[in-house]
């Protein structure tokens, strides 16, 4: 792959089937690589999928750390997984934005202190989730390594006990009408997803990986 070339597919470098494709051409974000430093560009409306999901869970208790940079305001989902119907409660989406970093569930949230400003570089984040937890519950959220604190929840007492998945978004999400919405603009230098959610000395390992990427 080449600086400026468009990306059809991503590779699961675990073994496990997950790759990402994007077939249709005009949706495909952009390989750059600037002074060495590898990224996908993408502007919103591109993203890729994983349809052939073969985490043994339905990634309710998972761990993702993502590198990237947010060049807009908005929600800018990193990833989202679950049902392709967008149902709420059966899809849980990760933000770098949407008022703060936030887990999104479609029928209710929980956001944590990140307010936008345009960064200079990347930064890296990551969700961590339990499973049988409820929205108010979510998780944590850190930033290269900061345990963020929660600053509000939408309908806490909400869960994700129905939650089946069927798919994995890289950099948009759906709404409740199953539409393709929430799109990333901005880079992605790396994104890592794991379930069942791993241990603090994983975590802190993959976040002093990402933030070389």
């Amino acid at each position: 792959t080449a600086d400026g070339d468009l990306v059809g597919r991503v590779d699961d470098k675990s073994g496990n089937g997950n790759h990402l494709i994007q077939s249709n051409s005009s949706l495909r974000p952009t390989y750059k690589n600037v002074a060495g430093r590898s990224y996908f560009d993408f502007d919103g409306s591109k993203y890729m999928i994983c349809s052939t999901v073969s985490f043994a869970d339905a990634l309710e208790s998972f761990s993702c750390v993502c590198a990237g940079r947010p060049t807009t305001s908005g929600v800018n989902r990193a990833c989202s997984f679950g049902a392709t119907s967008g149902a709420g409660g059966e899809q849980i989406g990760l933000t770098f934005l949407d008022d703060g970093a936030a887990y999104l569930y479609n029928n209710g949230n929980a956001r944590y202190d990140i307010a936008y400003t345009a960064p200079s570089d990347p930064y890296v984040l990551v969700w961590g989730r339990d499973s049988g937890t409820n929205y108010g519950q979510s998780g944590d959220v850190r930033k290269d390594g900061v345990t963020l604190t929660q600053t509000s929840a939408t309908n806490p007492s909400n869960d994700t006990s129905s939650m089946v998945t069927s798919e994995i978004l890289l950099a948009t999400g759906r709404n409740t009408s199953g539409v393709v919405a929430g799109g990333f603009s901005g880079e992605i230098f790396g994104l890592i997803l794991v379930s069942p959610r791993c241990s603090s000395t994983e975590i802190s390992d993959t976040e002093a990986w990402l933030s070389g990427k």
